[in-house]
């Protein structure tokens, strides 16, 4: 696998001296919906070689709303029994504040992404980056963080910060990207990365 240079990275730390690396993200695969709307997106054999993963995500649910939380699951888990806590804090384009705590879920909060509802522009997606740490270490719970925010035309915004713990120990090995009840939009596209 070839390195992915952050030029981000590069721009934001241009004043440091020294020597910066950049290399240490590695692309493992993007899923892209192209023709119709699918249930979710699905990585599974994820190489159990890098320190962490990061999901890039940039999303539109077929909700008929204005927005969406877009969710995500590791391995098969689907039962609640290994629980997903998560939590969020998050700001609107008023001005206001909110957030949300959930425990004894089966899935984890990857971002808050626009719908397609009559308000929405339908080039206007949510993005997400989503970051799992030590996501192979047989001695911790896996924990993740992620950065949200999407807008619309009917002057819906939002952004805002995450966090989810999935209680067990097992490394991951498959992630699933989806929204509740409802599927993916055409043009919905998660970049996965492995982190050395």
């Amino acid at each position: 696998m070839t390195p992915v240079t952050n030029p981000l990275l590069g721009i934001m730390d241009s004043g440091i001296s020294g020597n910066l690396v950049t290399g240490n993200y590695y692309s493992i695969s993007t899923g892209t919906v192209t023709g119709s709307s699918v249930s979710s997106i699905v990585f599974s054999s994820i190489p159990q070689t890098f320190a962490h993963l990061e999901a890039r995500i940039t999303a539109k649910s077929a909700i008929s709303t204005n927005d969406d939380n877009f969710y995500f699951r590791f391995n098969t888990d689907t039962s609640g029994s290994t629980s997903c806590n998560w939590h969020d804090f998050v700001s609107y384009n008023s001005g206001s504040v909110g957030g949300d705590s959930l425990t004894g879920q089966s899935n984890g909060f990857a971002a808050r992404c626009t719908g397609s509802g009559s308000g929405s522009n339908s080039n206007q997606y949510g993005i997400g980056i989503l970051f799992i740490a030590d996501y192979t270490n047989p001695n911790k719970y896996k924990v993740t963080k992620s950065l949200v925010g999407h807008d619309d035309t009917s002057g819906v915004g939002y952004g805002g910060i995450a966090s989810s713990v999935w209680q067990s120990f097992n490394a991951i090995n498959q992630l699933t990207f989806y929204f509740p009840g409802f599927n993916t939009a055409v043009g919905s596209t998660v970049a996965l990365y492995g982190v050395k």
